[in-house]
């Protein structure tokens, strides 16, 4: 009889548990991605898309000279991550200033975002990399 009642107890448990709805995760529209207010930190690519061209965003490259040169974002200024700390500190830029970071893959970006953030810089972006989202890249 016990036995009865602990496979009981346990069905009764498993059914009400997984009985809870599952979210939905919603995903905008592209077009309606630069319409949208964007927060700092993790973006997705149609967000960095839509700052090409807004001068309010320094867009910053993190990957080799060379990569650079095979392609990157329009008006994208090239920082590689292993000069980044001397390289970005000579910019001499406002903490507050707005900037994106991408890089090939997010691993290299990712190392300039903790930088700039243990910097006191309050206003990074941080962007997939570009095998992980195709961006239009210029040479």
């Amino acid at each position: 009889m016990n036995r009865y009642v602990a496979i009981l107890v346990l069905l009764v448990a498993l059914v009400t548990g997984c009985a809870q709805p599952v979210p939905q995760v919603v995903t905008p529209e592209p077009e309606k991605v630069a319409e949208q207010e964007i927060g700092y930190g993790d973006i997705t690519g149609d967000q960095l898309v839509s700052m090409i061209g807004d001068d309010t965003v320094l867009i910053v490259d993190v990957r080799t000279a060379e990569e650079y040169a095979q392609g990157h974002l329009e008006g994208a200024i090239n920082i590689p991550v292993d000069k980044f700390q001397t390289s970005f500190d000579d910019l001499d830029l406002s903490k507050d200033q707005p900037l994106a970071l991408y890089c090939r893959t997010g691993n290299r970006s990712s190392l300039a975002y903790l930088v700039l953030e243990n910097q006191g810089y309050d206003k990074v972006y941080h962007a997939p990399g570009v095998s992980q989202y195709d961006y239009p890249l210029v040479k």
